[in-house]
C-alpha cells in the first residue's frame, strides 16, 4: 500500500489496513479522543425539573380538581408522549 498521512500528528506512515487513518503512535490518542466524544454525546445530562414536594403536588391536583393519582397519571402520559 501506498504511505498515507496521520490526520492527528502530520507524519507519513505505512497503513496495514486501507481504512487506517491514524499512524501507530496516534492510534490510541485518537481512540480515546473519539471515545470521550461519543460518550458526551450519549451521556449527556437530562435536564430536571425542580423537586417539589408531596403537599405542592396535592395542592396543584386540588386545584385542578383532580386527585393526586389523577394528577400523577395525567403527568406520566405527558412525559410518555414527549420522550416517545
Amino acid at each position: 500500500m501506498k504511505p498515507k498521512i496521520c490526520k492527528l500528528c502530520g507524519k507519513t506512515y505505512e497503513p496495514t489496513n486501507k481504512r487506517q487513518l491514524y499512524c501507530l503512535d496516534c492510534r490510541e490518542q485518537a481512540r480515546k479522543m473519539h471515545r470521550a466524544e461519543y460518550n458526551a454525546k450519549r451521556y449527556k445530562p437530562k435536564p430536571r425539573e425542580p423537586k417539589t414536594t408531596l403537599d405542592e403536588k396535592v395542592r396543584k391536583a386540588r386545584a385542578l380538581g383532580m386527585s393526586y393519582g389523577q394528577y400523577q397519571a395525567q403527568k406520566l402520559m405527558e412525559y410518555a408522549r414527549v420522550t416517545i
